[in-house]
């Protein structure tokens, strides 16, 4: 079974991606042993209950991705292009990004199968190409801070390819001189920052305590 079904499986087994809409969040059921200073003639159903409502619950364990998230316009490479401004590549916005790339390119299956579930959401947005000709680029996206999710903060202008969501800052190119004579220059803004999504979570319920060891101490 390849990865991208492998964890297609594993999201349609939590609630969260499989029942959209439920408001339910993904649980995975942990057992615990605990030990505790109480000898063997203690209440042990009474020590169950006084440790579960003290432990943790509600924690999230986080799978990092290896592959398919990101900005992936390689099909375009060596064509300079901008996009039209839209909440996901205006300078002022935040977006929270799952996959980005041309919208005619065929999508990672993982991306394909959180779109189909409900877990993403794809918007299209045009594209101009300084060469002439126009295309589409497709950007996934999760709600914001999506607890089903892991982030990285990205920043734009900073990344050593530079980034593909540039929104044109004036209407028109502006000429200027360089070189021999004048020569059109774009000139591009790009989102102050972008949450790449980094990884999927689960949350961590404490289900039951099972077992219950007495302490010996000198």
């Amino acid at each position: 079974m390849s990865m991208p079904r492998s964890l297609a499986l594993m999201f349609s087994r939590l609630p969260r991606f499989a029942q959209i809409g439920s408001g339910v969040a993904a649980l995975a059921v942990v057992g615990a042993g605990v030990s505790s200073f109480s000898g063997g003639s203690g209440d042990r159903a009474a020590i169950r209950a006084v440790l579960a409502a003290h432990q943790a619950i509600d924690t999230r364990s986080c799978l990092t991705f290896r592959f398919a998230p990101g900005l992936n316009f390689e099909s375009w490479a060596g064509r300079q292009f901008w996009m039209a401004s839209t909440p996901w590549t205006a300078p002022d916005r935040h977006p929270f990004i799952f996959y980005a790339g041309p919208a005619d390119d065929t999508a990672p299956e993982i991306v394909t199968e959180l779109t189909h579930r409900g877990v993403l959401e794809r918007h299209l947005v045009p594209v101009s190409f300084r060469a002439g000709g126009v295309a589409s680029a497709a950007i996934y996206t999760t709600p914001r801070n999506d607890p089903d999710f892991s982030y990285e903060l990205v920043q734009p202008n900073f990344m050593a390819r530079g980034s593909p969501l540039g929104t044109l800052a004036w209407p028109n190119s502006v000429s200027v001189a360089r070189g021999n004579g004048p020569q059109q220059s774009l000139y591009l803004l790009h989102p102050y920052l972008i949450s790449q999504v980094s990884g999927v979570c689960v949350g961590l319920h404490l289900s039951a305590i099972t077992e219950i060891k007495p302490h010996d101490r000198d």
